[in-house]
């Protein structure tokens, strides 16, 4: 339980700092491309915590956003490939 705890506040820092990083000029559909491609940029450099920091911030935040589906759907595919390699 403490381990969860600790993981649901680093991923609430993580959400707090995508939106702090999201230039308000750039559309929700560029700002999510833009983080997935650094999410896939540090799966492929084995870096997979920072990863899926990423791609839970993106589930948590645009998980029922109809307009950026297709990109929540990529999220969630890297995420799931993720858990398959047992990298967790």
């Amino acid at each position: 339980k403490k381990y969860d705890q600790a993981f649901v506040e680093l991923a609430r820092r993580q959400i707090d700092r995508i939106k702090a990083e999201q230039d308000p000029t750039e559309s929700q559909t560029e700002f999510l491309e833009d983080q997935l491609t650094r999410a896939r940029e540090l799966i492929g450099k084995n870096e997979l915590f920072g990863a899926r920091k990423i791609l839970d911030g993106i589930l948590e935040l645009y998980g029922n956003n109809l307009e950026v589906r297709p990109l929540v759907e990529q999220a969630r595919d890297e995420k799931r490939r993720l858990d398959l390699s047992g990298n967790r």
